[in-house]
């Protein structure tokens, strides 16, 4: 798993450049010291609060294990990530510098020049290539093994499962746990809820069902590699394009 998340692989209409609206967003973040998340290293997370937005650095708390805070300031980035009123912010960070604010260890970051701020119904969603099929396991609620069905699209909201015919759409319809493994991200295994069921045939050129999935309660963790994944299979997307080995 790569340090920190490069959230320039965020769709544009997401994110937030201008340096006085990024204060102002870390600000509130400050005044209503609200919990936020720094995920670090290989599935390192530490709790910790903004402090100080300052004109060119951000302070927040250390936390309380001194070791965890060793390898924060060793990292080479990290990744910011807070969910006021159910809004998700993001950014990334390099270079961690320890210090002392007031009587107490804290740590800065350069202010970051841009951030991510991502609205319940606003997921950023990527279609999974077919060349890297992953399989979705969908759960009844007595546990039981509903089937296994190709991950057709994901996003830290939810995921779309393709079903070939009408009795695997019944079965999965009454999933209510989902678990797949993204390959050198994270597994995730969650709880579910169905939110659509879409016959392609009648919206696309293809054939059969597809049936989306909403995740409940997704750890903070599986978010943010779930974040990565989609950076990098668009990463790839874009690298794979003509126009962007013309520009190579």
């Amino acid at each position: 798993m790569k340090p920190g998340l490069h959230i320039d692989g965020i769709d544009a209409r997401f994110l937030v450049h201008g340096r006085m609206e990024i204060l102002a967003l870390l600000n509130e973040l400050i005044y209503y010291s609200e919990p936020v998340s720094v995920h670090f290293g290989v599935d390192e997370c530490m709790e910790t609060r903004l402090l100080e937005a300052r004109e060119h650095a951000l302070v927040f708390e250390a936390g309380r294990d001194a070791q965890a805070n060793a390898r924060l300031a060793a990292a080479s980035a990290c990744t910011f990530s807070a969910r006021p009123q159910g809004i998700q912010v993001l950014f990334a960070a390099e270079r961690v510098e320890p210090l002392r604010w007031g009587d107490s260890a804290a740590f800065s970051v350069a202010l970051p020049t841009k951030l991510a701020r991502l609205q319940r119904q606003e997921n950023v969603r990527t279609i999974v290539p077919s060349q890297q099929p992953t399989a979705v396991a969908l759960y009844a609620g007595d546990g039981k093994l509903l089937g296994e069905w190709p991950l057709r699209d994901l996003s830290v909201g939810g995921l779309g499962v393709a079903l070939p015919t009408p009795d695997e759409l019944r079965r999965a319809a009454s999933a209510v746990r989902a678990r797949l493994d993204i390959a050198g991200h994270a597994v995730v295994d969650c709880a579910v809820s169905v939110r659509h069921a879409t016959d392609l045939a009648q919206s696309e050129d293809e054939s059969g069902y597809r049936i989306g999935l909403g995740f409940i309660d997704l750890p903070e963790p599986v978010r943010v590699a779930i974040l990565r994944y989609i950076v990098d299979i668009e990463r790839e997307r874009r690298g794979a394009s003509p126009s962007h080995q013309a520009e190579d």
